[in-house]
């Protein structure tokens, strides 16, 4: 049994695919995507429907997901539409009554953050940067956190969201020093990065 963290699919259904084989993901192990499953790539709806139907594979919330969760719910589609949504509505307008509302109903039990513990190590998951206030969604999903930073003295942070090359890094694994950064801005060209946290063994897609 391993539990493995990758980040920031959008919409890249047949990397993702690639990826779980190269892992060789069984029914026995858990894999967290920490976000941004949605947009840019054109396959957002179809990797949410193949996550929200797999048990073991656990879906945070990233921000594409809060922009669109909000757009759906409130029809104001002006700031998802201003940063790429526009091919997740139509591909989520294709679809009927009853997968549009599971699709919604599924991103509002997303979670913003988890605590995961594996062996004698704790690791919070998150989208964006840790906040001291949990309840702050925005920051949350948004921030970008400096490397350099100490935000907990008993456990890992593990981010997406702020591709590593951003970082100066060539598109690998980013280790901080209290924080890794698994997002390898594949849809940049660059990697998709995944980690398992057992030995912090490093698997890509390019």
């Amino acid at each position: 049994m391993s539990h493995y963290v990758t980040a920031d699919l959008h919409g890249c259904y047949d990397a993702f695919i690639n990826l779980l084989q190269k892992i060789d993901f069984q029914p026995e192990d858990t894999l967290y995507v920490i976000g941004d499953v949605v947009d840019r790539g054109a396959e957002g709806i179809r990797l949410l429907q193949h996550i929200k139907k797999t048990p073991n594979i656990i879906l945070l919330l990233g921000n594409r997901e809060v922009m669109m969760r909000d757009a759906l719910t409130s029809g104001d589609n002006e700031l998802w539409f201003y940063n790429g949504g526009m091919i997740t509505f139509h591909r989520f307008s294709r679809l009927s009554l009853e997968e549009q509302t599971e699709i919604k109903a599924y991103l509002k039990e997303l979670p913003l953050f988890l605590d995961v513990t594996v062996g004698d190590r704790q690791f919070r998951l998150i989208h964006g940067c840790p906040m001291a206030d949990e309840n702050d969604v925005e920051n949350s999903v948004w921030g970008r956190p400096d490397p350099a930073n100490v935000f907990f003295t008993d456990k890992t942070v593990i981010v997406g969201h702020t591709p590593t090359m951003c970082y100066g890094d060539d598109c690998h694994i980013l280790h901080g020093k209290n924080i890794i950064d698994v997002d390898c801005g594949y849809v940049y060209r660059g990697l998709l990065g995944c980690l398992r946290l057992e030995d912090m063994r490093e698997y890509y897609i390019s």
